[in-house]
């Protein structure tokens, strides 16, 4: 029934547009039309797809696991968590049932994020990762764990992230910044590096690198960097503040040489005068013989 409806839409619209006088060109814009609105039909499916209506014949789950599974979609739609994770676990080891409770804990994994509860976030996302490989996921999760200070488990998270995409500018901005509070300032460095090689107006990387260059007292290149954030934003805040700090730097490695001081007009010279004469050497008298 629903491709006779397609068939029908497909040929109201070559009609209007004069295509049933040219039947070649009606037979190939028919074509066209008939696979995309297909398609578009076929691909309409929100996210949370649970089939819960699996007929028993057909080697599927239980009346009663086909009841836990639409609650769960139902209580997801509703974005009630704790009961959607509560009833994809009732519904069974179906795959379409594991993919819905990943996705519960994740969301239910930013929820507990909002709330501050890093622990509980950590959870979460632990458990959707156990059922599915998910980079969002573990992004998610290496956030929380920096807010924890668990920089080393923050870092094997985002070194997941960027297996798949690894010019993510997100996932190595984040990367860099563990790295800075592990004191692996040259991996921080070549974090931001990737990022600018790509985009090299990206301010924020610039400002990141800057600070490492500030923190490990290389002046230069940090001043490059902000002047070159200032060209782009002069009233960046940041980095007008840490250029005064590396011109300070600066100028304590480098003082200025004291300039010798330098008399002011034309100095008058003194007379000549000529120098006194000496007097003679006193001579002792000599002894009367006797």
């Amino acid at each position: 029934m629903a491709e006779l409806h397609v068939k029908k839409f497909c040929e109201t619209i070559c009609d209007s547009f004069g295509l049933l006088r040219n039947q070649k060109l009606m037979k190939i814009f028919h074509a066209l039309l008939f696979t995309f609105v297909a398609l578009a039909l076929a691909l309409s499916p929100a996210r949370l797809e649970a089939k819960s209506k699996k007929t028993e014949d057909s080697g599927g789950q239980s009346s009663g696991g086909n009841s836990a599974s639409h609650e769960g979609v139902e209580a997801a739609k509703a974005g009630n968590w704790d009961k959607a994770i509560e009833s994809f676990k009732r519904a069974g080891n179906d795959a379409n049932d594991r993919y819905n409770l990943a996705i519960a804990y994740q969301r239910r994994g930013q929820v507990e994020m909002k709330k501050e509860n890093w622990d509980g976030a950590i959870s979460d996302f632990t458990e959707a990762l156990k059922l599915k490989e998910d980079a969002a996921t573990h992004r998610y999760r290496a956030f929380a764990y920096t807010r924890k200070d668990d920089w080393n488990k923050a870092l094997e998270d985002y070194d997941q992230v960027l297996k798949d995409k690894k010019n993510d500018a997100e996932a190595l901005s984040h990367r860099a910044f563990v790295y800075m509070q592990l004191k692996q300032n040259d991996k921080a460095l070549a974090d931001y590096g990737a990022i600018l090689k790509n985009q090299p107006k990206d301010i924020e990387a610039l400002l990141g690198r800057s600070y490492v260059y500030e923190t490990t007292s290389k002046i230069e290149p940090g001043l490059a960097d902000v002047n070159a954030v200032l060209k782009l934003k002069p009233n960046n805040q940041d980095a007008i503040n840490r250029k005064k700090r590396l011109e300070a730097m600066d100028h304590k490695l480098n003082p200025t040489p004291i300039p010798t001081p330098v008399l002011a007009g034309t100095p008058i010279p003194r007379a000549s005068v000529p120098p006194k004469a000496s007097a003679p050497p006193k001579t002792s008298a000599a002894a009367s013989p006797h």
